[in-house]
């Protein structure tokens, strides 16, 4: 395999690999995003500073967290299934967050926050505040 040393600070970074001349996703990492042009790039989360969590939906097969973070990224951000709940930690800049989960396709606020505002699509969504470090 390929190695790269390199220096990163704490964020959600995107990156692809160049192979051959063509522009991969790593395959080895399931967590995408679309960048504001329309390409999708993997997405590399260094030093998380909030976890987001949703208990229960056992039948699901995926599970997906999409806010303001991330673009509202309806492919990237792939949650890990840890006992009964779903799991991602990442990089939050300070300041409000908007979010939802994307189970098995559809979206939902978070159950267990009460915090939300309404969207331009009136389905609400869950606000997360992030405090500076």
């Amino acid at each position: 395999g390929w190695a790269l040393d390199y220096v990163i600070g704490p964020g959600d970074h995107q990156y692809k690999f160049i192979v051959d001349g063509a522009w991969i996703t790593d395959p080895k990492n399931s967590m995408l995003m679309i960048d504001d042009f329309g390409n999708t790039n993997s997405v590399l989360i260094h030093k998380p500073n909030h976890s987001f969590t949703l208990m229960g939906f056992p039948e699901a097969q995926q599970v997906i967290l999409s806010g303001t973070f991330n673009n509202w990224a309806e492919k990237g951000y792939v949650m890990k299934r840890v006992g009964d709940a779903w799991e991602l930690a990442v990089y939050l800049l300070p300041g409000k967050h908007q979010y939802k989960f994307i189970v098995d396709g559809v979206w939902i606020t978070d159950p267990a926050n009460p915090l939300w505002e309404e969207n331009e699509h009136s389905t609400g969504n869950s606000i997360y505040w992030q405090k500076p470090e």
